[in-house]
């Protein structure tokens, strides 16, 4: 990341405003959010609510979830 910060170039200024935001709403907010693993954690939480809503069950489908 230092090299970023030590080139004059197009490129290394995106990289330093790039960098600079993420840095500053990490430490705004004081935590990151992988959405895409957000997003895949609410399908799984969906998944297990909508089998434990179902009146029968099998034994394959309760292995599969």
């Amino acid at each position: 990341m230092s090299v970023g910060y030590r080139v004059n170039s197009q490129r290394a200024i995106q990289f330093r405003q790039c960098a600079t935001r993420h840095l500053k709403d990490y430490l705004v907010k004081g935590y990151t959010i992988n959405q895409k693993r957000l997003d895949e954690l609410q399908q799984t939480v969906q998944l297990i609510s909508d089998g434990a809503a179902a009146d029968e069950l099998h034994i394959a489908e309760a292995k599969g979830l």
